[in-house]
């Protein structure tokens, strides 16, 4: 098996500290339980980064990363059923690809807390705009309607995750989100 490079590694180290900062809070979650999810050493854990402060600050980057890079995506295309699906399957090939980070602005931009990084608003709203969300006049169905299917999507990926069933759930995934948002349509 080759050698994972540099990128690799902080990509792993920055998705498990990610997941333990969603799952556990930042107060909560210590630089050895990172360090053990993803078997270093706490020493390996900062030789890649400086301190659980930057391992956070870049968490919240990745995902309004991201969010940015999921709103560029579609927005050439028109509002309706196939800029859902288009976003309907980048959000789930996303949680697929990067769970921590997905559990982790999950969790930071659709709860309720106080103190969270303005990044994460804005990586909400690009997210909102991505199904073309009106942030200042939203329309309640479609507003209600696109938090369902994102939190069934990300709640039933990171399942899918867990239980290595990525392939066999990503249609049934996608199709459960777009009926959310109106859609019948099925992949």
């Amino acid at each position: 098996m080759p050698r994972k490079s540099t990128d690799e590694i902080k990509a792993d180290i920055l998705d498990s500290a990610a997941a333990l900062f969603a799952q556990l809070g930042f107060a909560n979650t210590s630089l050895q339980q990172i360090a053990d999810s993803v078997r270093y050493s706490k020493a390996g854990v900062l030789r890649y980064f400086p301190s659980k402060d930057a391992l956070y600050q870049a968490a919240v980057v990745a995902a309004l990363d991201d969010a940015v890079a999921f709103l560029a995506r579609v927005e050439s295309i028109p509002t309706g059923s196939d800029r859902d699906k288009v976003a309907v399957e980048m959000a789930v090939d996303l949680t697929f690809a990067r769970p921590g980070i997905s559990a982790f602005a999950y969790r930071m931009i659709w709860s309720d807390h106080a103190g969270s990084p303005a990044e994460l608003e804005e990586a909400g709203m690009a997210i909102l705009s991505a199904f073309s969300i009106d942030p200042i006049q939203p329309d309640e169905e479609r507003l209600v309607r696109v938090m369902s299917a994102m939190a069934g999507l990300t709640m039933s990926a990171l399942v899918a995750v867990r239980l290595d069933l990525k392939r066999e759930w990503r249609n049934f995934i996608v199709n459960a989100a777009l009926n959310s948002l109106g859609h019948g349509t099925s992949v």
